[in-house]
């Protein structure tokens, strides 16, 4: 765990592990947050749309019809009125940080992960982030991009517009 004025991290990964490939090379997403990962199967969740459209590089989630609330994270009943009568809504994937910091486990690599908002929405995600402490700052644009964990599921993480995180590949929004 990072003990030191919340500094941590290198600006090459420092081995972090991941359970995708890209193009021959490891991701950077640590495999602790694989097991994190909710059922994807449609058998498994009702939320099964969001996976699905996350595979497509895309980023949604539910709108209650009855009372209009916007959710995060997708939902089959809203928590606001208790309907079910919900609406799938496509988000922006693209957003600023609003905040950021390192995290970790002893023995384990420390990974960076970030509060990022949403591009013309009120919503803020916590979500890892491919990028060193030191290549963020406050306001940081931010693109997502999607990647494959252990067992066949995806996930969402961000990195710096342009590519510019501590995987040195420069990519598009949505890209798996």
């Amino acid at each position: 765990m990072n003990r030191g004025g919340g500094r941590g991290g290198g600006r090459d990964g420092g081995g972090r592990r991941g359970g995708g490939r890209r193009g021959g090379r490891r991701c950077d997403i640590p495999e602790m947050l694989d097991e994190l990962m909710p059922p994807q199967e449609k058998e498994g969740t009702a939320i099964y749309r969001f996976f699905e459209e996350l595979r497509r590089g895309r980023l949604v989630t539910t709108r209650c019809k009855a009372c209009g609330s916007l959710l995060w994270h997708p939902r089959a009943v809203c928590p606001a009125c208790l309907s079910k009568d919900l609406e799938w809504e496509r988000l922006p994937t693209t957003g600023t940080v609003y905040a950021f910091t390192t995290v970790g486990q002893r023995g384990k690599p420390p990974i960076t992960v970030s509060l990022v908002e949403l591009e013309g929405t009120s919503i803020r995600l916590f979500t890892p982030i491919e990028a060193s402490y030191e290549e963020l700052s406050i306001g940081s644009k931010v693109s997502m991009c999607v990647r494959k964990v252990r067992g066949g599921g995806v996930r969402y993480v961000f990195r710096p517009e342009g590519g510019k995180g501590t995987t040195g590949r420069k990519g598009r929004r949505g890209e798996r």
